[in-house]
């Protein structure tokens, strides 16, 4: 994952409102009940969605096989119109060390420009000029489930889809938070600055420029990124929320682009190396089911021309960043017996929700199909 992705990831996702987007512009935009996974620059990769049928435009890339879309009761489904006001999110690292106002009276703009700093080695911030708007299915065993019984074909259908990637970060969105216009700042080292600067006029509008002050220095230590939503895509337009009992039609006005993504993922008990292999003769990995636990990360093929085993890596190395999720997935495999377990972000804002099933303990047959 890039450097700014992964501090800005890292630090914002604490705040509570999922994982942060670092490229919430990601085209397709997020939905709920898309399976996918979140790529290195900080954007999501949709690979279909589970609330739609095989044949709607949303999975016109196909569908696993044996796929059938998920259902559940409406009184799950949530949407809040004005879920964060404007303004501006920041990490604990990060601080307001100066505001300065220049204002006047009648119809003229008043601005104000605030200094932010980092106080360590990693901050993010998230200025929003307009209330960011958010929908969610609340957390629940249906979504729960059906990750568990689906997650392998998930996997299979990636690397049928040509892609690499690891299991474990194919991923449910259960619920997002967008908004029209969005500045996003990651800070990479301790004790630099960023100015952000904001008019708002008599008709509360406003509008976000930001710039980093300092060095050059400073500045190849803290990335910036801002995003608006054109007109043409910020309007009122119909959409269907699969259901259990019905599908019903729903207005909106809503922005397309995802600050934060809702999710569940999961975790497998580790019970042998992956890595991508090419082999002159078989290996153990090339002689596992095709939809074994690790077949989805481990891909064999015969090198004619040499007998030696020969490791495949990407380069530039990609950091694969941790989050706050994939941590809580490794504590409850290391204190439990749990051959699986899958979490959501509302877990790490609510510890105690672990007892309604979170952690499912099922044995590994249950898995391998």
């Amino acid at each position: 994952m890039g450097l700014a992705a992964k501090f800005y990831s890292d630090e914002l996702s604490l705040k509570g409102y999922g994982t942060p987007l670092w490229m919430p512009e990601s085209s397709p935009e997020v939905q709920i009940g898309d399976v996918g996974y979140i790529l290195a620059n900080g954007s999501w990769l949709r690979l279909f969605n589970v609330l739609y049928s095989e044949d709607s435009d949303i999975n016109e890339d196909g569908v696993p096989d044996g796929f059938r879309p998920l259902r559940f009761k409406l009184k799950l489904f949530k949407r809040w119109d004005r879920f964060l006001n404007p303004g501006v999110l920041y990490s604990s690292s990060v601080k307001q060390i100066s505001a300065k106002f220049n204002a006047s009276t009648g119809a003229v703009p008043m601005d104000m420009a605030c200094r932010y700093e980092c106080s360590s080695g990693a901050g993010a911030l998230l200025a929003l000029q307009d209330p960011a708007v958010s929908e969610e299915v609340v957390h629940n065993q249906n979504f729960v489930e059906y990750m568990r019984r689906n997650h392998a074909s998930w996997c299979e259908f990636a690397r049928r889809q040509g892609f690499i990637v690891d299991r474990e970060d194919i991923i449910l969105v259960r619920g997002w938070v967008k908004a029209s216009s969005w500045t996003a700042a990651a800070f990479m080292e301790k004790g630099h600055a960023l100015e952000l600067n904001l008019g708002v006029n008599a008709t509360l509008s406003a509008s976000f420029g930001v710039s980093v002050v300092g060095s050059v220095r400073t500045t190849q230590s803290v990335e910036c990124r801002s995003g608006h939503v054109e007109s043409n895509e910020h309007t009122t337009r119909s959409r269907r929320i699969a259901s259990t009992y019905r599908t019903v039609l729903v207005q909106e006005r809503t922005p397309t682009h995802c600050v934060f993504l809702s999710c569940y993922k999961i975790k497998y008990r580790s019970i042998l190396p992956t890595k991508i292999v090419a082999a002159a003769e078989p290996s153990e990995d090339s002689k596992r089911p095709e939809n074994s636990p690790n077949s989805d990360s481990t891909a064999t093929m015969t090198a004619p021309d040499t007998a030696s085993s020969v490791e495949i890596e990407v380069w530039p190395k990609e950091e694969k960043a941790q989050t706050h999720v994939d941590k809580l997935l490794d504590y409850l495999l290391a204190v439990t017996s749990a051959d699986v377990a899958i979490a959501s972000d509302i877990h790490i804002v609510n510890p105690m929700s672990y007892k309604d099933g979170a952690v499912l303990k099922q044995t590994r047959n249950d898995h391998i199909r």
